[in-house]
């Protein structure tokens, strides 16, 4: 990546994440970047795209920093958990570390949710877990992408619950509960 196209999505996320995305301008990007709005537009051709990149930068190094806690869990089925928890304490201790408000918070999350690419993608990662559960005897499913596509679903739905309105242990457990029983739902039966 090229260092200004860094500056410009080390800053872009630094101001969604303070200001929102409504009150957060091309112009103010610029400014803290210290460039001129033009070059933005040399890299991101609308303000929405440069949000959509600089949120995939962000989330990337959480997704790396949750890979790196779960490499030595084998079960699919509780590597899905331990991601999941592990993002959702990454995503946690980056909203307390930027001091986002719930309310920018909740903006950033459901202009984050109209980009489909991500979606998809998040989708993807958890029918990959399924698959990979099938593969090592624990899952007896079919069409693994609808199932990963409704886990997704209900992720998304508790979401702001278990990062604005319950402690870390209270998520936790809510999370292995309602993960639980949807994998329960969806391992092998013993005959």
């Amino acid at each position: 990546m090229h260092h200004t196209e860094e500056k410009i999505r080390h800053s872009a996320i630094k101001l969604f994440m303070r200001l929102g995305f409504k009150k957060t301008s091309v112009d103010d990007i610029a400014e803290d970047a210290g460039i001129g709005k033009g070059t933005i537009y040399n890299y991101f051709p609308n303000k929405q795209k440069l949000f959509d990149s600089a949120v995939q930068w962000r989330l990337e190094q959480i997704e790396a920093s949750a890979e790196t806690a779960i490499t030595d869990i084998k079960r699919a089925d509780e590597k899905l958990i331990a991601i999941t928890l592990s993002k959702l304490a990454c995503i946690r201790q980056t909203r307390l570390d930027e001091d986002i408000s719930p309310a920018v918070f909740m903006e950033l999350m459901q202009v984050q949710l109209q980009n489909k690419e991500y979606l998809q993608d998040e989708t993807q990662k958890i029918s990959d877990y399924l698959q990979l559960g099938i593969e090592q005897g624990i899952f007896s499913i079919e069409r693994p992408l609808e199932k990963a596509k409704l886990i997704h679903l209900v992720l998304i739905e508790f979401m702001p619950r278990w990062l604005l309105q319950l402690t870390p242990e209270e998520a936790q457990e809510e999370i292995t509960n309602i993960l639980g029983m949807f994998l329960e739902g969806l391992l092998k039966q013993q005959t």
